[in-house]
C-alpha cells in the first residue's frame, strides 16, 4: 500500500512538473515578431546614423535597446536613398563592448552621429516608402524589425528627406548583389518609371563607375544613361 501511494505521488508530481514546463514553453517567444514585441518595451539605448545621405546616398541607422542582462538589442537599417530605399536589415543581441568596437570600426569609413529616435524612424520609414513607390520592396523582416522603435513617433520629426538624384532614381549595383537581384530590380524600375526614367550604374573595380549603353540592357530589362 505504501509503495502504491508513493508511486501515485511521484506520478502526480511528474505530471505537475510536465505541465509547468509546457506552460513556460508557451510563454517563451519563439518567432522574431514575438521577440521584437517584447524587446520594444526595453529602455531605449540610442540611435546612431552612419554616413550621410548627402554624400553618396548611403547611410545606416542603428537602433539599440538595453536588456536587463546589460546586453544590447540592435537593429540596423541600410538605406540607399538613390533608389532601393531599404537595402538591407540586420538584427543582433550584442554585448555593449562589441557594439562599441563596431562603432569605432565604422567611424574609420564615415562619420557616426547620434540622432533623435523620431528622426531615425522617419528616415527609415520614408526610405522604405520611396523604394516601394518604385516597386522595390524592403528586405524580409524589415516590417518586423521596424517595430523595435516601439512608441517612438516618426511624426514628431519635421525633417524632409530627399531621394534619388534630383528626384531621379539612380540604381547603383552593390558588390554583393547577384545577377538575379539586379535583373529583378531593373525590371521593377522599368515598370515603375519607364526605361528612360532612371539611371543604372555598375561600379568598376577601381571605384570608377560606368553606365552601360541603353542598347544593351541586362537580363531583358532596360536602363537609362
Amino acid at each position: 500500500m505504501a509503495a502504491a501511494r508513493l508511486a501515485q505521488r511521484r506520478a502526480a508530481k511528474a505530471k505537475r512538473r510536465k505541465q509547468v514546463l509546457m506552460e513556460r514553453r508557451r510563454r517563451v517567444p519563439t518567432s522574431l515578431a514575438d521577440k521584437i514585441r517584447l524587446f520594444a518595451e526595453l529602455p531605449l539605448h540610442g540611435c546612431l546614423l552612419h554616413g550621410g545621405l548627402q554624400d553618396d546616398g548611403m547611410a545606416t541607422v542603428f537602433l539599440t535597446r538595453k536588456c536587463r542582462t546589460g546586453q544590447l538589442v540592435m537593429a540596423g537599417f541600410l538605406i540607399d536613398a538613390m533608389a532601393l530605399g531599404i537595402k538591407d536589415v540586420v538584427f543582433q543581441v550584442i554585448e555593449p563592448s562589441e557594439f562599441n568596437e563596431i562603432v569605432v570600426e565604422m567611424e574609420r569609413a564615415a562619420p557616426v552621429t547620434r540622432v533623435e529616435p523620431a528622426y531615425a524612424r522617419k528616415l527609415v520609414r520614408d526610405a522604405a516608402a520611396h523604394g516601394r513607390s518604385l516597386g522595390l520592396r524592403p528586405p524580409r523582416n524589415f516590417a518586423v524589425l521596424e517595430r523595435l522603435f516601439g512608441d517612438v513617433r516618426a511624426e514628431d520629426c519635421t525633417e524632409t528627406f530627399e531621394f534619388g538624384d534630383g528626384g531621379r532614381p539612380v540604381y547603383v549595383v552593390g558588390p554583393t548583389e547577384n545577377a538575379r537581384e539586379v535583373a529583378e530590380r531593373l525590371a521593377s524600375l522599368t515598370r515603375s518609371v519607364g526605361p528612360s526614367g532612371f539611371d543604372f550604374i555598375i561600379p568598376s573595380e577601381d571605384d570608377d563607375a560606368f553606365e552601360p549603353d541603353a542598347e544593351e540592357p541586362p537580363a531583358d530589362t532596360a536602363s537609362a544613361a
